[in-house]
């Protein structure tokens, strides 16, 4: 693809986001995950309780393979699915019926871990161990990143349901306000399909690259096109050029006077170049 394009402008060009989710380094990083109010607990977690009162407690207990929690001064309890402020209101509950003053404080030591496959067009395939609540971006880039022919637009994370969810990384990208990154947050499958139909900008742009387009999807709009590659103004004068290849294989390239209904075919490139042949004023302070 990047050679495809290089040739089609005479320009070497990068597939947008690709390296967003190359691989971390430091993989001890994937485990300091930050959890939602909404966590619900399970077999492997570890929660931390301090307690004050007549009684004072400050210890880690983990939910056993049957979903209970064992601390000292209750009798043990079901934790499978609650979550820790109804974990918190329980033991409030129980140290309260012999003493009003008891107090008591939740955190989350260690999530527990959980299998993901990582399947399709990554570098690395493979079934990973993750605690829960990892970000669908982290396990990406513990999976060794998306490979050369990998699609940052089409990407499968299916949950042990058996449910779908079909995930466009451009959102992610360019932090669009709806997008809320998944976390992962039991045994799961995440496949990344192959890159699907791609256009290019080059030129005269803060972000000359490839980009992919949606699934199904042929064509975009040349204003839309610009402003992934970061070009939501064009300065009058500015040259706009469609590059493809015809039916000889040469490289065509047709001028336009403006953007305006313009689109961008799967395949094609669009070049905005620079005029310095104009009159130029010259300003004096």
């Amino acid at each position: 693809i990047n050679y495809y394009y290089e040739i089609l402008t005479q320009e070497k060009l990068d597939i947008y986001g690709r390296k967003a989710f190359a691989i971390n380094e430091n993989n001890n990083l994937l485990f300091y995950n930050t959890t939602g109010a909404d966590y619900q607990l399970a077999a492997g977690d570890v929660i931390r309780v301090i307690a004050r009162g007549l009684s004072i407690i400050d210890e880690e207990a983990q939910v056993d393979n049957l979903g209970r929690l064992t601390l000292p001064i209750i009798a043990p309890f079901l934790a499978h699915g609650k979550t820790l402020d109804e974990i918190k209101d329980h033991i409030l509950r129980e140290l309260k019926t012999e003493d009003a003053s008891a107090s008591a404080y939740i955190t989350l030591s260690a999530a527990r871990l959980i299998q993901v496959k990582v399947t399709g067009a990554v570098n690395k395939p493979q079934t990973i161990a993750i605690p829960a609540y990892t970000p669908l971006s982290q396990v990406l880039s513990r999976a060794g990143g998306i490979s050369s022919l990998g699609s940052l637009r089409n990407i499968v994370l299916t949950d042990s349901h058996q449910d779908k969810l079909r995930i466009d990384l451009y959102n992610f990208l360019r932090e669009a306000n709806d997008f809320k990154e998944p976390l992962i947050t039991a045994s799961s499958r995440i496949h990344v399909n192959d890159i699907g139909s791609t256009v290019a900008v080059s030129g005269f742009v803060g972000r000359p690259k490839i980009f992919e387009l949606p699934p199904e999807t042929k064509r975009i709009s040349a204003k839309e096109l610009l402003k992934l590659a970061n070009a939501n103004l064009t300065p009058f004068g500015t040259n706009i050029e469609i590059l493809n290849f015809n039916n000889e294989g040469v490289v065509n390239s047709t001028k336009f006077k403006s953007l305006d209904d313009l689109y961008v075919n799967e395949g094609e490139a669009l070049r905005l170049s620079f005029s310095e042949t104009r009159n130029l004023k010259e300003i004096s302070v």
